[in-house]
């Protein structure tokens, strides 16, 4: 078995850290809150397993403040996330 270049063994880390975190978002949540979880994913954002986490975490909680306020607040918001990516890779 050949073992891979520095670069590319990076690279499958934070994928397998991005679905690891995309996976036990919902249960990290449900145990200890969303907000617990954004903020904990900051620590996680090296390893890629923040990310995912992350965004789970926020999506849930957008839904939630959604439900409080009884309407529809947070449904461009992530059109808006999409329009900085756009800009910053222009720079």
């Amino acid at each position: 078995m050949s073992r891979l270049p520095k670069w590319e063994s990076l690279i499958f880390e934070l994928a397998a850290g991005s679905l690891v975190g995309l996976l036990s978002a919902g249960n990290m949540i449900s145990r200890i809150g969303g907000r617990t979880v954004i903020l904990g994913s900051a620590i996680l954002i090296v390893s890629g397993g923040g990310y995912g986490t992350a965004e789970v975490a926020l999506n849930a909680e957008g839904a939630v403040v959604e439900n409080q306020l009884q309407k529809n607040a947070f449904a461009g918001f992530p059109r808006f996330i999409s329009y900085g990516d756009t800009c910053r890779c222009g720079h």
